[in-house]
């Protein structure tokens, strides 16, 4: 998920994406490839919460790419908060060939995210912004995200503490 996504990787990393690397490994600025046009143009105006979506959208829309580009390779999409349920984790492990073991799953009834990283976001961004990226919105919604309403409020008492 892009915005959540973004403000974990400001809180880890504060200000990690002055200096973010693309899919490849190269460093991410205003002489990089974008795969939208705008995101090139923007891009030395953006904030990091802004850089951080861009971050996000680049390495998905890659990795969709990939997939297309090479469609006898085996793919398996799923979302992160999927991936943290008994279901989610029971797919990905029959997606790998791994049997599942009695008990392999009871950890995931225990809240994983301790939330214990200090702030580094400083000044909270204003979550609605995802809205006038219009790919990367796009994108999302492939994934089953929904942006007609955010809770900044919520999201900022979550990532501001």
């Amino acid at each position: 998920e892009p915005v959540k996504n973004s403000l974990s990787l400001l809180k880890l990393h504060g200000g990690y994406f002055k200096y973010a690397k693309d899919p490849k490994g190269n460093y991410i600025d205003e002489t990089s490839t974008f795969s939208c046009k705008k995101f090139k143009r923007k891009w030395g105006k953006y904030s990091r919460f802004e850089r951080a979506l861009v971050h996000w959208y680049e390495f998905h829309i890659y990795m969709e790419e990939i997939k297309d580009d090479h469609p006898e390779v085996s793919a398996l999409t799923i979302n992160f908060e999927e991936m943290m349920t008994h279901d989610g984790l029971e797919n990905l492990l029959e997606f790998i060939g791994l049997p599942l073991k009695d008990g392999a799953l009871d950890g995931v009834k225990e809240n994983m995210d301790r939330n214990r990283h200090k702030n580094q976001i400083g000044d909270f961004p204003n979550v609605e912004k995802i809205k006038e990226f219009g790919p990367i919105i796009s994108l999302a919604s492939r994934y089953g995200y929904d942006y007609t309403e955010m809770d900044q409020a919520k999201l900022a008492e979550r990532y501001s503490k």
